[in-house]
């Protein structure tokens, strides 16, 4: 992929992203206005966590390592009958284990759900037990969905995947507001299961068009369905571990008393907003091309996209961490400070936000740099590091909660992230020895150098507000943060012109000359 198309892809992803989260605020939001902190908005979230889980852990973390490297050496050595043996054997696994999974969570739903939440109220048990039966199907509609995800990133289409995801919100929104004066906290759970369903069909019609035709094939031996499993197998372990770390967390979490598993959430959720909307549709829209590179044996080129990569990420991760921290409350209060959801919820849930907050561009870089591995087919080299990870994360979720309460958890997570980056990027740079530490090291003080003036501008705007009286209504605090986010973003762009707009210009264009040569 060209340099420049590279980057205009990723902000048509950002902006349509942004639109889907945008809902998925929305979406929270009037979770918060109609049920708050309480257990019936615990209830729900635990409900709707599981299906994502599992469908997640058995397809997205697979796919999204292993499918794109060996599906693009179909793609560059011309075998694309042999690549619809495979993807229909692919299909036919997932829908069969998924099958098989749903019998035994809907026998077992009582208990999945009370090991995700053991110190909740019987109230609170009910009623996220019955939800998650009816949200059973939605495991086996994401996982398809997910393939079909998978299939669209090896052709480099991104675009309708990302429309998907704005459609799931979409319909989980448009329920909630029509629905919850029907069907009560219930209208999530149809609302999610609407949305599934949009987000799987809208992806239908092109892989329809590149040539897909349903087969029961179940060719096991396949060599390429051989090597996808073995690929696959430290990434499912990783998987189960990663899951593993939420269930801590709200465990955790529920002995802190009612809303403490939702006010995490909350939290979890703004700060999750800037990763999802930058460093994941960065890293997304990188990875085809560097397992282009790989399977070329560019690695220099290679290592030039990554480090245009991370310093995309850094550009976008380090001004958004900093804003959030700095701004905490203010946008908490924004977002959800209505009805049922309090100013103690928004001091509680903008406490925990500005703990996510620190570890942000950490995670951010850390998703470009796993791919970068599995560009490599290299999945055993993140995963142990991954593994590693969670010792220390799930480690100081118990110490940090005992000392700290329940700010602990997130600030553990932050940790454990900076952890996992620094691992990641020493291991990399054994496979793409142009990366230098040094370097990185400058241009991460730079611009966090930027992000401080940014970020304290965007305070300095935000007191003003405060202190004149302009934050009693929501039109105010509209206005304020608003007008924070807008003074301190030009700020920083100015900034980041003057300083590294040739640069930039300059390693663009690197990047695209590299690229360009074999397309």
């Amino acid at each position: 992929m060209r340099g420049k198309k590279l980057v205009s892809i990723s902000f048509i992803i950002i902006t349509i992203t942004l639109l889907s989260r945008i809902l998925g605020f929305v979406r929270e939001e009037t979770i918060a206005y109609f049920f708050g902190t309480t257990f019936v908005s615990d209830a729900m979230k635990i409900a709707t966590y599981i299906p994502f889980t599992i469908s997640h852990l058995l397809v997205a973390g697979i796919l999204s390592a292993v499918f794109i490297p060996v599906f693009t050496d179909f793609l560059v050595e011309k075998k694309e009958d042999e690549m619809w043996e495979v993807f229909n054997t692919l299909f036919n696994t997932i829908v069969i284990i998924f099958l098989i999974l749903s019998v035994i969570f809907f026998i077992f739903s009582r208990q999945v759900v009370y090991m995700m939440a053991p110190h909740a109220s019987e109230d609170m048990l009910k009623l996220a037990t019955l939800m998650f039966k009816i949200l059973i199907p939605q495991m086996l509609i994401l996982g398809i969905a997910t393939l079909f995800t998978g299939l669209h990133n090896t052709y480099e289409s991104f675009t309708i995947p990302a429309i998907g995801g704005f459609l799931y919100n979409f319909g989980v929104v448009i329920l909630l507001i029509i629905g919850v004066p029907l069907f009560g906290p219930m209208a999530i759970v149809y609302g999610a299961l609407f949305g599934s369903i949009a987000q799987l069909l809208i992806q239908l019609p092109f892989v329809i068009k590149k040539g897909w035709r349903y087969k029961f094939i179940l060719n096991l031996k396949n060599p390429y369905v051989k090597k996808i499993g073995l690929l696959s197998i430290p990434i499912l372990i990783n998987s189960t571990f990663a899951y593993i770390t939420p269930i801590f967390e709200k465990s955790i979490g529920s002995s802190f008393g009612e809303g403490a598993i939702s006010s995490l959430d909350y939290a979890y959720k703004v700060s999750q907003l800037p990763l999802g909307l930058f460093a994941l549709a960065i890293a997304l829209v990188i990875y085809p091309t560097l397992s282009q590179l790989v399977a070329r044996k560019e690695i220099d080129r290679l290592g030039r996209t990554l480090n245009f990569g991370l310093r995309f990420i850094l550009y976008l991760m380090l001004p958004s961490a900093l804003g959030l921290i700095l701004l905490s409350f203010p946008i908490i209060r924004l977002l959800f400070q209505q009805g049922e959801f309090t100013v103690n919820s928004s001091k509680t849930v903008s406490m925990l936000l500005s703990f996510y907050s620190i570890g942000l561009p950490f995670w951010g870089m850390t998703a470009l740099l796993n791919r970068a591995f599995y560009s490599f087919k290299d999945t055993t080299t993140p995963v142990i590091i991954s593994l590693i990870t969670i010792f220390i994360q799930i480690s100081l979720y118990f110490i940090n909660s005992r000392i700290l309460g329940l700010k602990g958890i997130p600030l553990a997570a932050s940790i454990a992230a900076i952890v996992q980056f620094v691992l990641l990027y020493i291991f990399i740079k054994k496979k793409v020895t142009t990366l230098s530490i040094l370097d990185f090291i400058k241009r991460f003080l730079y611009i966090l150098i930027y992000s401080v003036i940014m970020s304290s501008l965007a305070l300095y705007a935000s007191n003003y507000f405060e202190k004149n009286g302009f934050t009693l209504t929501k039109k105010g605090q509209i206005i304020q943060v608003f007008s924070a986010i807008v003074i301190s973003l030009l700020v920083y762009f100015v900034l980041i012109y003057i300083r590294d707009y040739k640069d930039l210009k300059k390693e663009l264009k690197n990047i695209r000359g590299g690229i360009d040569r074999n397309e």
